[in-house]
Parts: structure tokens; sequence; C-alpha cells
């Protein structure tokens, strides 16, 4: 069983960024609203868990010095505790917002894209799909291209959030306690380094994939079609499709747990 492994390059980052800043400017032009209501809402959310981590620190600290003062107790700590209850309901509405902006989203990316992908393939010439060197090319545009489009712009809006919110919960344990996050800093970059590598395997392995995931879905279809289930029938080839098709799928199953565990024990 092969699992990529390669070290990540120069070459790789510099190509993450070419393909994240082209696919920015992409749905910037053909969604800007939608782009520019994400990324407050991407902001809002990683923002809240400092905010709420410091008016606790701060109900923490009321509590311990009116300990024993209970007359004054309520008349300090109610406008904390609202400001806590506003900060929990902003967190609720903006998962809220942030749902319904990136099911907009990804409908319009799904329309648009898909057109870009049809129109380009209207201007092709026949040789191009007759080709053999392409067959993998015009695979991985058959397989709902804007679905990875789209998931693309959630994952980075996903990454983005929770580093806004590693950096100003790290910002609010530095204001605490400065000592426990130069402890931290020896393990934050060979986590992200690891995760980077983990995550380009995941890219590897699944784009060299491609022409062993056409063969199978050339054996779905050949016994699932109607027009071609017949003379797989007549001829016995059942069986022998269903093996093929199983021994590619138990290939990536077992190299797909590989990943996973990696993942797991990091």
């Amino acid at each position: 069983m092969r699992v990529t492994t390669q070290r990540p390059t120069w070459e790789d980052f510099r190509s993450l960024l070419k393909s994240g800043l082209w696919t920015v400017r992409e749905t910037w032009a053909m969604h800007a609203s939608l782009v520019l209501g994400l990324g407050l809402v991407t902001v809002v959310r990683g923002l809240i868990p400092a905010g709420l981590a410091l008016v606790l620190r701060r109900l923490i600290n009321l509590a311990a010095e009116t300990a024993g003062q209970p007359t004054n107790v309520m008349s300090l700590l109610l406008p904390w505790l609202l400001l806590a209850l506003g900060l929990t309901v902003a967190e609720a509405v903006s998962g809220l917002f942030y749902r319904y902006l990136i099911q907009r989203l990804t409908d319009d990316v799904d329309l648009s894209i898909n057109t870009k992908i049809l129109d380009h393939a209207a201007r092709l010439d026949v040789a191009f799909f007759e080709d053999p060197r392409f067959q993998d090319v015009i695979h991985r545009a058959q397989q709902n291209t804007a679905h990875h489009f789209s998931r693309f712009i959630a994952d980075t809006l996903t990454f983005a959030t929770q580093l806004a919110q590693t950096i100003t919960l790290v910002g609010v344990l530095a204001s605490i306690e400065p000592w426990a996050v130069v402890a931290l800093i020896p393990f934050i970059f060979p986590q992200l380094r690891f995760q980077w590598r983990l995550s380009r395997s995941h890219y590897l392995e699944e784009h060299s994939r491609a022409t062993k995931r056409r063969w199978s879905h050339y054996f779905v279809t050949l016994l699932t079609n109607q027009r071609s289930v017949s003379e797989v029938k007549v001829l016995g080839l059942a069986p022998l499709l269903v093996e093929k098709f199983r021994v590619f799928m138990m290939e990536f199953r077992d190299q797909n747990r590989t990943l996973y565990f990696r993942g797991l024990v990091g």
C-alpha cells in the first residue's frame, strides 16, 4: 500500500498561494457581496471566544473582590453577565448567518463555475476529448468541480476563523500568563508543518487516483447502464467488473485509513 509522503517544498507553497489568490479573485469578481458578508461574519466569529474569555475573567475577578460585600454583587456583575449573554447570542446568530451565506455562495458558484466549464468545453476541438493524455483531466472536470471550488472557500473561511480565534485567545492568555505562551511556541510550528504535510498527502493521493476513479466509474456504468447491462450478463463479465471495482475501492480505503490514523495521532 502506497501513501504519498513527499516533503513540502517552496514550490508547493507558491502553488497553493497562487491557487488560493485565483480562487479569491474569481469568487470576488462573481459574488463580491457574499464574500464581503462572509468576511465580516468570519471576523466576528473569530473575536467572540476571546471576548467571552475576557468577560469570564472579569466575572471571576469581581466575584472574588466582592465576596464579603453581598449587597453590591449583582449591581457589579449584572453588566458583565448581560455582555456574556450578548456575546453568546452573537455567536449563535453569526453561525446562522454563516450557514446562510455559504449556502447562497455554494449555489451561485455552482451556477457560475459549471457554466464556465461548459463554455470552455464547447470551444475545445473534438481531438482534445479523444486524446488519452487528457482523459484524467476530463474526468476531474466531470466530478462536480464547482463543489470542490466552494468547499475550498468554506475550508479557507473555517481556517481563517480558527486562526483568528487562536490568535485572540493566545493574546488573552499572554495578558494573564505570558510564560504560558512562551511554553507553547515550540509546539506551534511543528504542528503547523505536520498539518500542511498531511493535507498535501491527502491532495496528492486523491489527485493520483484520477485514472482508477475513472475506471471505477466505468465499471459501475457497465453494470448499471441499460445499454450495456445485457451484454455484460451475456458475456458473464459481472463478477470480473465487481472484483476490479472492489480492488480499487479497498486500495483507496486502506490508503485513507493510514492518512486518518496519522491525523489522529499527530
